[in-house]
C-alpha cells in the first residue's frame, strides 16, 4: 500500500515529529509529499490531497497522512491493520480517527460512519478516487465534509476504525492559524489508549 504524508514544506519540525511517529509505530514505507499552500488553508488541503490521488492514481490503496498525525498506543498499526481485515468488501474509506461523525453501524473492530471530519490517517480504495478528485472547493470548502457529506447520501462507504487508533497533536493549525488542541473532543470516544490520555 502507498503510504504518503502531506507536509507543509516550510515546517521541518512538524515533518521531523512525523516521520519519528510514524518509524516508532511501525510505518516504515512512506513518502514525504509538499503540501499545496494557498492564501485560503482549507483549499490548499483540498488540493493537496487531490494532488496526491491525481500523482498516485495507480495505486489500488492510498494511505495519507497529515503531518499532525499521533498515534494513541503502542499497538495502533496492528489494531488499524487488523480491523482493516474486518471491513466489508464493499469499504471505500477507511479513518484511523474522527473528532466528529455520525454513527450508522457499529460492529466489531469498526463502525460505518455517516458524515465525518478529520483526515489525518485515511485509506482510500482506488473505486472511490474519481469521487474524491469531484470535490468543488467553491462549493463545499472542507474535503474532509465534503467526503462526510458523500458517505451520508451513499456514495462513498466510509469506516472508522474502533478503537481509534489515530489523533493528532495538539499545536499550531494552518487551517484555523492559531494552536488548537482539540483533546476535550475525544472524551466520549472509544479510543486505544497506552500514551495519550
Amino acid at each position: 500500500m502507498k503510504r504518503l504524508v502531506i507536509n507543509i514544506e516550510r515546517d521541518k519540525l512538524r515533518r521531523d515529529r512525523t516521520v519519528e511517529e510514524l518509524a516508532s509505530h511501525g510505518y516504515k514505507d512512506f513518502e514525504i509529499m509538499k503540501a499545496v499552500e494557498d492564501v485560503d488553508p482549507k483549499k490548499g488541503i483540498s488540493m493537496s490531497f487531490r494532488k496526491a490521488i491525481i500523482e498516485n492514481y495507480q495505486e489500488p490503496y492510498l494511505h495519507i497522512f497529515e503531518d499532525d498525525i499521533m498515534f494513541s498506543s503502542k499497538d495502533s498499526y496492528r489494531v488499524f491493520n487488523d480491523n482493516m481485515n474486518l471491513l466489508p468488501q464493499d469499504w471505500d474509506v477507511y479513518l484511523g480517527g474522527s473528532y466528529e461523525y455520525k454513527i450508522d453501524y457499529k460492529t466489531k473492530g469498526f463502525i460505518k460512519v455517516l458524515d465525518f471530519s478529520s483526515l489525518h490517517s485515511v485509506v482510500i480504495k482506488k473505486k472511490a478516487y474519481d469521487k474524491i478528485l469531484a470535490h468543488n472547493y467553491s462549493i463545499m470548502d472542507n474535503i474532509d465534509r465534503y467526503m462526510g457529506y458523500l458517505s451520508k447520501n451513499k456514495q462513498l462507504n466510509v469506516f472508522l476504525c474502533d478503537p481509534q487508533v489515530a489523533i493528532q497533536y495538539p499545536g499550531y493549525s494552518y487551517q484555523i492559524k492559531k494552536n488548537v488542541n482539540y483533546t476535550d473532543r475525544l472524551r466520549d470516544k472509544n479510543i486505544l489508549y497506552d500514551k495519550c490520555n
